[in-house]
Order: C-alpha cells, then structure tokens, then sequence
C-alpha cells in the first residue's frame, strides 16, 4: 500500500467540480455515509456540523440510489466501517461509516462487533438487550465500553486532496485498512480511520427513553445518568461516537483546509 501511495498522482485534474474538490479553494464536500439508520444518521449530521461546520453536505445511501446490503465481515470495529465507506468510495464518492458496538469485560469483549445483531440476524434492539441481560444475570462485574470506528473512503481521484506538493500528508491514510480494502473492492481506495470509546457499566433495568440500542443500560457515571437520559448535546460531549468524531475533524481539517 505504501507504494501505492507514493505512485498517486498528485494534481487534481480527474477531480470533479460537483465532488466539491475543484479549485483553488474548496468549499463544500459531498460526502455519502453507508447507513440507513435514520437516528444514526441525525446523530451524525449534528456532529459533522460541529466539527466541520459550513464544508460538509451529508447524503445517505438512499441519496445516490444505493438499495443493496452491505456485508460487515470484518474481524474488527475498524475492517467493518471500513468496508461500508469503502462503497459508496467504489461508486466515486468519498464514503463516511463508523462501525460501533458495546464491549462487556465479564463477556470477553461481546457483543463486540455483533453488537447490532447480538441475538441473530435481523434482531431489534429489544432482543439484543434481552440476550446481554441474560449473559449477565448474574454477574455483578459489570464494567463495559462503547468503542466507535470512523472511517473516511476515498476513491483514486480523491487522492490528490490527501497531499501536499511534497506529498507529505500520506500519513493520514491507515495503509494496513486501505490495503485491506482495496483488495477487497479492486481497486485503489485510500482509508482514513480513527477510534474513539468510552466507559460505563451495564444497569439491570432499562432507564430512559432517548437513544438507541443498549443506551438505556449504559450508566455513564460520571454524569449519573445512561446515554438514553442524555440530550443531544451531552452524549456528542461524551460518547464514543463524539470522541472519534472530534478526532476524525481535527485530522480531515488540516487536510482539506
């Protein structure tokens, strides 16, 4: 992958005007998050705007016509998000996913990233909080972390944003995960990837109403309060997903300034 990168080209003209990369002074991205999850992709539009406010415009998948499933195979938090930005990259766009699971110590990690289908494929979020209290019935060890990977897809024509004339801004691609991928989808794809986790522990009874998932079990206890009683703003402040989503902006900052 490393060679990979040293061969990009380093001008812009395969750069489409309408991807928002055109120019001396880009304004506005497009950039194509692999989700349908109406919650999450709120959640996220919110966090875009507060790290990269007035340069971003956030479509979905239903946005570019995309109706297949994406295939989450990955051994990890980071291989999954990667492979779901990593489509809409195949298709032209740079893509945007973050994969994101609660790890439960006294479970050796799980649900971990079958977090979102910890009771079977297709589950609700009722049932897979029915098989984690389950799990723990009687456990009184009850420490767990949200973990959050975010992934930034860029298709070849994209690769020019990603340096400097010197090319020195390579580093900010993960070139295990980029060759990972670009194996995967055949062809050159550049990943950017990023992680963010908080910590908590894991209530018997649900409390809240607000968030999704295992929020109603996840006591943060700095705040004395599960991520469902959070407003919007407290979780973004605190939250896995908040934490990766600041760091993803620091970095995407400094390259697309």
């Amino acid at each position: 992958m490393i060679n990979m990168i040293n061969k990009m080209e380093k001008n812009g003209n395969n750069i489409k005007d309408t991807s928002g990369v055109g120019g001396d002074a880009p304004t506005v991205f497009d950039i194509v998050v692999a989700s349908r999850n109406k919650k999450k992709i709120r959640e996220l539009r919110e966090l875009f705007t507060e790290v990269l406010p007035d340069r971003v415009r956030l479509l979905s998948l239903d946005d570019i016509g995309y109706t297949d499933e994406i295939e989450e195979d990955g051994a990890s938090f980071e291989e999954n998000s990667a492979l779901k930005s990593s489509v809409p990259a195949s298709l032209g766009y740079i893509g945007f996913a973050d994969d994101s699971g609660l790890s439960v110590d006294a479970l050796g990690g799980a649900p971990g990233v079958f977090s979102a289908r910890y009771s079977g494929e297709g589950a609700t979020d009722e049932e897979n909080n029915e098989k984690l209290l389950s799990e723990l019935e009687n456990v009184d060890e009850r420490s767990a972390g949200y973990v959050c990977a975010v992934t930034l897809a860029a298709p070849e024509k994209f690769f020019p944003l990603f340096f400097d004339e010197k090319g020195d801004k390579g580093e900010y691609f993960d070139y295990e995960l980029s060759e990972y991928i670009s194996k995967k989808r055949g062809m050159k794809i550049g990943i950017i990837s990023v992680r963010g986790e908080c910590r908590g522990e894991i209530l018997r009874r649900a409390v809240g109403d607000g968030g999704f998932g295992y929020d109603p079990y996840f006591y943060f206890p700095s705040l004395k309060k599960t991520f469902a009683e959070l407003s919007p703003e407290e979780k973004h402040a605190v939250s896995h997903r908040g934490e990766a989503m600041r760091r993803f902006g620091e970095t995407v900052k400094k390259i697309f300034d």
